[in-house]
């Protein structure tokens, strides 16, 4: 018994040289001093570290039910992790500050085959129950033997050892007798799980057995934790307010992965990860960002966008950067030439050298497409659009894309007809034009002359439009848009004129016609016109790409007539108003009209003398000239909206107004 007594004393006084115990905390030092107040667990070395359980990264995720700030080491990825029950992730130390893009997962393995289960063998009969026999009689008891002599007591034997079977373990009471532990006690360091504790570890936790378990910080809220008094330097816990393992470092408290008390640290949330845009009804998606500084003086995160972002797909951020705390916006703007697709972007915001990333997907729909594969005349989008998709809706907006590709010309056959038209289509439709080839107004015709009798004004008419909008659209030209050229007005008129002394009236048409406008316009050209005559035709305009405008007609030479005895002279400088080139106004013609007379006088003894009446005479013209033609607009948008914004263009691309 005094032995006993003894082995127990020994033992405790083997706990006591390691552990010491306050009265609601627990110290682990080689001197045996009471453990910091501010700790519920201290462990002080001057030569040695702490080990806590060593876990592979399957053994880790297969902890069950895994507590709200576990720690453990992770011998795969030599990081230390803990679990953050609010997202449900264990979350490496060694890269909190921002989770870099998760890789792909590694393919799994083929499942081996089940073994065969081998047949149960039958089971034989029960047999039957044999009959029960008749209870015998009661015998009769015997007599009471006498008590025998008491032996001598035998000698007492040695007292078994008491032990673990493994040495330095700690004994510990079970309520009723005292029993080994989990802890082992060499002396130099202690071990939970480890009978063999690393030299360079005061405290050496294994996970063992099983491999399924970790370390628990004492977990407290923010407010918890600023209560407790004079925090010991190095003193570490697990806050429940933000999720990390943060540590007292003399001056403040910080996050494990911070390096100074001002190291900016902040949280970041998305009030959504997905989108998906239909461009029939809208062209841009937003998402809310929110930052929550938690450490650090306040300061700017700023904002960016990582990912290979399509063609026409853009962004802007209400506010960047954010100081401090708060919230953004991103909108995503898309393009109706953004390829259908469903696209990863990866949000990012920076503070300092700390950065947090989120994970975002935006989705877009197709567009229908209508393609021009040869060239046309008086082209209809919507015509053409309903005769390609006959089910598509007529009373929803759609959304159409129109590829007019290289080569093709879109033309129009008369001044009043665009060459192309977005024609009736649901109202809210969105409609883009990807123009690789050539849209091109006709040119308007050139003057003809002033002529009242004839119904002739001498004007010249205005070209046509390229592209006539009748609903929102976003154009992408790519080759050419060109508004026809104005026609050139006329420069002829239908004169009467009395010559003085003789009396002499005559009537004469003279002049020149106005150029036709590019793009084709015809140069005025006088016809079925009855008397003197003197009138030159305006020329054409040239179509295609290269179309120009055709000049007006020129008379710049003396021409004789005879009205009976009086000869007659007229001497005009005339030209009609050029036609205008591609998105130019015709211009405005001119005309000079000298007129000079004479008779042939017979004077007796002398003969026939030629006697001058008037001598180049300057011909006053009674009227205003006509007004040549306005060119055609390049894009006419009737009030709706387009890309391009309005005013007049002369470019390689572009020619004419835009605009109403």
């Amino acid at each position: 018994m005094v032995r006993f007594v003894k082995i127990i004393l020994i033992a405790a006084f083997s706990v006591i040289s390691m552990f010491s115990y306050a009265q609601n905390n627990v110290g682990i030092s080689p001197d045996g001093a009471l453990p910091d107040p501010s700790a519920a667990l201290d462990v002080v070395a001057s030569d040695k570290g702490l080990l806590i359980p060593r876990l592979t990264a399957n053994q880790m995720l297969a902890i069950p039910n895994p507590a709200n700030g576990l720690i453990v080491y992770n011998t795969d990825s030599s990081c230390f992790f803990f679990f953050r029950s609010l997202s449900n992730l264990w979350i490496s130390l060694c890269n909190i500050a921002g989770t870099g893009i998760v890789g792909p997962t590694g393919n799994t393995g083929p499942t081996g085959n089940n073994g065969d289960i081998g047949a149960t063998g039958n089971t034989g009969p029960t047999g039957n129950t044999g009959d029960i026999g008749p209870t015998g009689n009661t015998g009769v008891s015997g007599i009471d033997g006498v008590t025998g002599t008491t032996g001598i007591t035998g000698v007492t034997g040695l007292t078994g050892p008491l032990g673990c079977g493994v040495n330095n373990t700690v004994i510990k009471s079970d309520g009723v007798s005292a029993v080994c532990s989990q802890i082992t006690d060499n002396g130099n360091s202690v071990g939970i799980n480890n009978t063999s504790p690393d030299a360079s570890a005061l405290l050496d936790v294994d996970a063992a057995p099983g491999n399924n378990k970790g370390v628990l910080f004492p977990r407290l809220t923010s407010n918890q934790r600023n209560s407790i008094t004079n925090p010991a330097t190095g003193l570490t816990i697990y806050s429940t307010t933000d999720s990390v393992i943060e540590f007292f470092d003399g001056s403040c408290w910080r996050p494990s992965y911070s390096t100074m008390c001002n190291s900016c640290s902040f949280q970041m949330s998305s009030n959504h990860n997905t989108d998906t845009v239909n461009m029939a009804f809208t062209d841009s998606a937003v998402v809310q960002i929110t930052t929550n500084q938690t450490s650090g003086n306040p300061q700017n995160i700023v904002f960016g966008v990582m990912g290979n972002l399509p063609t026409g797909l853009n962004y802007t951020f209400s506010t960047n950067p954010l100081f401090s705390s708060g919230t953004t916006n991103i909108t995503f703007h898309v393009s109706p030439v953004t390829p259908a697709g469903t696209y990863s972007i990866i949000l990012i915001g920076f503070c300092g050298s700390t950065f947090h990333t989120l994970f975002y997907n935006i989705t877009i729909l197709p567009c229908y497409q209508v393609q021009v594969f040869s060239s046309m005349t008086n082209y209809n989008l919507s015509t053409a659009f309903y005769a390609a998709y006959p089910g598509a809706p007529h009373n929803s907006p759609v959304c159409i894309q129109c590829i007019i590709n290289p080569g093709v010309y879109i033309t129009a056959n008369t001044t009043s007809n665009p060459a192309f038209t977005t024609g009736v289509l649901p109202a809210g439709s969105q409609v883009t034009i990807v123009n690789n080839g050539n849209i091109i107004g006709m040119g308007g015709n050139g003057g003809i002359a002033w002529d009242p009798t004839s119904n002739l004004t001498g004007v010249g008419l205005n070209g046509g439009d390229a592209i006539n909008l009748t609903i929102n659209t976003t154009i992408l030209n790519n080759s050419c848009i060109f508004g026809g050229g104005g026609g050139g007005n006329a420069m002829a008129f239908s004169l009467s004129y009395m010559i003085p002394v003789v009396n002499i009236t005559f009537g004469i048409f003279v002049g020149g016609g106005g150029g036709g406008g590019a793009g084709g316009g015809i140069g005025g050209q006088a016809t079925n016109m009855i008397g003197i005559i003197f009138y030159t035709s305006g020329g054409d305009g040239t179509p295609s790409i290269f179309g120009l405008g055709g000049m007006g007609g020129v008379l710049n030479y003396p021409m004789s007539f005879q009205q009976g005895p009086v000869i007659i002279t007229i001497t005009p400088n005339v030209q009609g108003g050029n036609g205008g080139n591609y998105g130019a106004n015709g211009t405005q013609g001119y005309m000079e009209l000298y007129l000079s007379a004479s008779m042939e006088v017979n004077i007796p003894l002398v003969g026939p003398v030629i006697v001058p009446i008037i001598n180049n005479i300057s011909v006053p013209i009674p009227f205003s000239p006509p007004a040549p033609g306005i060119a055609g607009n390049a894009i006419r948008t009737n009030g709706f909206t387009t890309n391009i914004t309005d005013n007049t263009y002369n470019t390689s691309s572009l020619k004419g107004v835009v605009g109403n």
